[in-house]
């Protein structure tokens, strides 16, 4: 009788997954296990396997287990492909959900900290993009018939702040609800700028051209790439898609750019980078740089953090969600430097100048709120946030030195006007305390983590 026997249902059950499901596969001596990574961790003879429970639904599985055999097969290691049951498919389907086994792949979830990782990541993206083209059948749908997830993320990012602000206006208001509710104006005007750019570049057109070229994204890279060795590995595929290779790329600096204050030599390193690895011609690369740069004037992390907020998917207290924002709003002037450098280097303009200057005033306007008479107000050049463990935190200060250079260290700082309660000045003089201390010991675990969790809010919401 196997080992796993012994303790395996225990581990099972409390994944909430069917004690027996394990039966299903051929395995090779005992069998030992834990929880890992959200799943469960399973030791054998012939090495170690990821049993996970999806969180799609049966066609996108089956799409996953597809692109992870034709990347095999075109030569892609490591490929987390479905190990197959004794019946022969390549995962199981049962009342509670549908589970799948994959090999194990050693590593930690990469924060993109330090500069070589940020190198490896985007020629790994790259390299994974071109290996997975052809790899999913091209859906015979109409164009325009499908919404881009993109678009409808500024619709429903609008919709949201419309209804905070809205909401800010009756009895009850929160301090998180009055400061959505003083910078409503400017978030809707970048979700307005961030849509028309999509527009002026034919965003839907591109995306559809992309897709019948077979052009395959990743859907999750920015959340699922784990460093091991000096490497960057992909391992989960749930999320792969028909679609524009740069969303890939946008998500992902997106989410880890923050980090490192949107330096704008660096931003604009990266991206000459990704598109070289992905041996993008001359001719294709300015619709790839505006795409880029449409979908990066997004303010992505303050639109998360709203709708975290009205859904309660986090466990944060008020005034850890103020905060985030107002350091993620902070960062934004950094953010359209690096959008506008990116540009100017591609020699690219999507409008005529005078508008140009018009958005790019607007853009860069601080989206702080307006103090009111008599109120105490506190110029900051930087904010970080900490957060408490396990939870994904909402910015982090660059690396200190770092070899990063900006080509902006000329231009003067900017600084924002950003209304602090007494309890913010406390948190912030703490903050300060613990800079200083990391400049002091910069060896050390600075003990914050990445904003932006590259999760939809169902899956975010759902218990491990």
């Amino acid at each position: 009788m196997p080992a796993w026997v012994d303790q395996g249902p225990l581990v099972l059950k409390a994944f909430g997954a069917p004690e027996d499901l394990l039966t299903e596969y051929a395995w090779r001596g005992p069998l030992r296990l834990r929880a890992a990574r959200g799943g469960v961790k399973i030791r054998t003879d012939s090495g170690s396997f990821w049993l996970r429970r999806a969180r799609v639904g049966r066609e996108q599985l089956q799409a996953a287990h597809l692109c992870a055999e034709a990347v095999h097969a075109h030569g892609w290691r490591p490929v987390p492909r479905f190990v197959r049951t004794l019946y022969g498919d390549p995962y199981v389907v049962d009342a509670s959900g549908l589970y799948y086994v994959t090999p194990w792949f050693p590593g930690s979830v990469c924060r993109f900290r330090e500069r070589r990782q940020m190198q490896q990541a985007v020629e790994t993206l790259a390299a994974w993009q071109r290996a997975a083209l052809g790899s999913l059948p091209v859906a015979d749908v109409p164009p325009g018939s499908t919404p881009s997830a993109w678009t409808d993320c500024l619709r429903q990012g609008m919709d949201e702040v419309r209804r905070m602000e809205a909401a800010a206006n009756g009895a009850g208001v929160s301090p998180f609800q009055r400061l959505v509710a003083s910078v409503a104006d400017q978030l809707k005007r970048r979700l307005d700028e961030a849509a028309a750019q999509l527009q002026r570049i034919e965003f839907s057109r591109l995306e559809e051209t992309a897709k019948a070229a077979g052009h395959v994204c990743h859907g999750r890279f920015h959340g699922d790439a784990l460093w091991n060795d000096g490497t960057v590995a992909v391992v989960d595929y749930e999320q792969v898609h028909p679609g524009l290779p740069e969303t890939d790329l946008a998500s992902w600096m997106q989410r880890y750019l923050p980090q490192h204050d949107w330096d704008v030599e660096w931003t604009c390193q990266l991206v000459d980078q990704y598109l070289n690895a992905r041996n993008v011609a001359n001719g294709e690369r300015s619709d790839a740089v505006r795409v880029l740069a449409a979908l990066l004037t997004i303010p992505m992390p303050s639109l998360q953090l709203v709708r975290w907020y009205v859904h309660g998917a986090l466990h944060w207290d008020e005034d850890d969600y103020v905060d985030a924002l107002e350091a993620g709003l902070e960062r934004e002037e950094g953010r359209i430097r690096a959008i506008r450098e990116l540009l100017r280097r591609h020699a690219l303009a999507s409008t005529s100048r005078g508008k140009r200057e018009e958005i790019a005033t607007a853009a860069a306007a601080p989206m702080s709120p307006s103090p009111d008479p008599g109120e105490t107000v506190h110029a900051v050049a930087s904010v970080v946030v900490p957060t408490d463990e396990g939870v994904v935190p909402p910015a982090e200060m660059a690396e200190s030195g770092a070899g990063l250079v900006s080509t902006a260290e000329s231009e003067p700082e900017a600084t924002l006007q950003i209304r602090l309660s007494p309890t913010q000045r406390e948190r912030l003089q703490q903050i300060q305390q613990e800079r200083r201390r990391m400049r002091e010991h910069p060896d050390r675990d600075r003990g914050i983590r990445l904003w932006g969790d590259a999760r939809s809010l169902e899956e975010s919401t759902k218990p491990n």
